[in-house]
């Protein structure tokens, strides 16, 4: 999954939308009269057809910072939202819909403009899937003379082919998102797991060990390409660039034990392609993170969050991964969530 890697391009494209904004003139202040923003001109802020139907197609760049002691009325309208049942407290499985829908939006409408601008060589306002192919190669830094590169371009080319609704043979504005953001589309990140599955799975058995899954993240095998390096420089140069230091390898195999272990849910020891989907879609990394939340907050211990135990335990998660995730929902979707359909 090279979720990093769009992360860090969707990082440029919010210092690019905040650098913008320090020219904005200043908010009226408390009491004076509230003036309506003008709407975006026409042709500007689109968002995918899907996203937009759910989120609405209203979504301004005002950002709204949630602090560790959030006020009343940012967490009663996070808390609304992701209480699609409506029973008065949210589960882990309304977290995590809720953060699919609104991930899939922020990466669609904050990078979907640099990834045509980047993507489209040409200039012709879509994508052709020699171009597609070429700056995925890129980002994946993926040689020619790659073994693998046979395999990532089939990949690329079916994630292309579902992201191309019309068929054209090209990918528009609406249409390129889901073909790099793939892990945000049911279908493709089916791809993604599926291809995963394919070529790390060397007994042929349909699973994936630890080993296997791991496979180019073992810290043995890094440890012994550092041991067999000829010169003392290079030994140095591996050294620090791998990280190996005396114990971390040790500690890095547990890490990574203990990461396989969560995903395994079946506990047969093998990750099978449905697991794989989970992790590919992030789905299990925002679980992770989002048990935090329900050891804090979930006083009862009834696998439900209510607003109140929300409010209450709320200041408790400071610093932590969950507290980031609903302080990023209220400082780039403040507006959306005004918006927000049924999940």
């Amino acid at each position: 999954m090279n979720s990093l890697l769009r992360l860090c391009l969707c990082i440029g494209a919010v210092t690019l939308v905040a650098l913008g904004s320090e020219d904005k003139p200043a908010k009226p202040a408390a009491g004076a009269e509230d003036t309506p923003p003008a709407p975006a001109p026409e042709g500007e802020d689109h968002v995918d057809d899907d996203v937009e139907a759910e989120l609405g197609p209203d979504h301004g760049d005002e950002m709204i910072e949630l602090p560790a002691e959030a006020n009343s009325e940012q967490m009663d309208g996070l808390f609304e939202k992701i209480d699609t049942d409506k029973d008065g407290k949210m589960s882990m499985p309304e977290v995590v819909a809720f953060w699919k829908i609104t991930r899939k939006a922020m990466l669609h409408t904050e990078g979907g403009g640099h990834d045509m601008e980047m993507m489209d060589t040409n200039k012709d306002k879509k994508v052709s899937l020699e171009e597609f192919l070429k700056k995925e190669s890129e980002l994946l830094d993926v040689k020619e003379s790659d073994a693998r590169k046979k395999s990532f371009d089939e990949l690329d080319a079916a994630k292309f082919k579902v992201a191309d609704v019309n068929a054209d043979g090209f990918l528009d504005e609406h249409e390129l998102p889901h073909a790099v953001y793939g892990e945000t589309h049911d279908e493709i990140v089916r791809l993604m797991a599926a291809h995963d599955l394919k070529i790390k799975d060397k007994d042929g058995d349909g699973k994936l060990d630890a080993t296997e899954f791991n496979e180019g993240e073992d810290p043995k095998e890094v440890e012994n390409d550092v041991k067999t390096a000829e010169d003392e420089a290079e030994l140095k140069k591996l050294a620090e660039e791998a990280g190996v230091q005396e114990g971390e390898t040790q500690e890095s195999e547990k890490e990574l034990a203990e990461e396989f272990k969560k995903q395994d849910t079946d506990g047969d020891g093998k990750l099978n392609l449905e697991e794989l989907v989970h992790w590919e879609s992030g789905v299990f990394h925002i679980t992770v993170d989002m048990q935090k939340l329900f050891e804090v907050c979930d006083g009862d211990k009834d696998a439900h969050i209510s607003l109140k135990e929300l409010s209450d335990n709320f200041s408790k998660l400071e610093d932590s991964a969950a507290a980031d995730h609903f302080n990023e929902w209220a400082e780039h979707h403040d507006s959306m969530l005004e918006h927000h359909g049924e999940l």
